[in-house]
């Protein structure tokens, strides 16, 4: 008599009991994978390689991004006065939340500057921003 052939009897519950204690290590090890970049949402495997897919939505939503920020550089390159984000916002017809994740992004690229003042937080242009404006055409110079 071996061992491989020794019939052992596990109550279904035990078996239970194991798989409902496993789960949490499970999800917590694909967590640690997600935060470590090895795997994506969007990942899915064809044919043995991994492969991410980014629907259209998000390339769209992308897009939109990029013109709610040429907007605003558009805007901001119209004057040398600062502007608050509620003006920016009404001015552009966009949402404030989006406006201001656009103005975080120009800032966080040093193409837009923040400056306190009493009535609120203006947004001015720095010289980052002003060149890349005058080279889109956006600032026409007066000679």
């Amino acid at each position: 008599m071996t061992f491989l052939s020794v019939k052992i009897l596990v109550p279904l519950w035990v078996l239970l009991l194991m798989v409902v204690g496993l789960l949490p290590l499970l999800f917590q090890s694909l967590k640690w994978l997600k935060g470590k970049g090895l795997v994506k949402d969007k990942d899915i495997v064809i044919g043995g390689e991994m492969k991410t897919i980014a629907p259209a939505s998000i390339q769209v939503e992308k897009k939109n991004k990029r013109v709610n920020e040429v907007k605003i550089l558009k805007l901001l390159a119209k004057g040398d006065k600062g502007v608050l984000l509620q003006s920016l916002a009404d001015s552009l017809d966009i949402d404030s939340n989006t406006t201001n994740h656009a103005l975080k992004y120009l800032i966080g690229k040093n193409m837009v500057e923040v400056v306190n003042a009493m009535g609120g937080d203006k947004y001015f242009l720095t010289k980052v921003g002003k060149s890349y404006c005058s080279k889109k055409g956006y600032i026409t110079t007066a000679a």
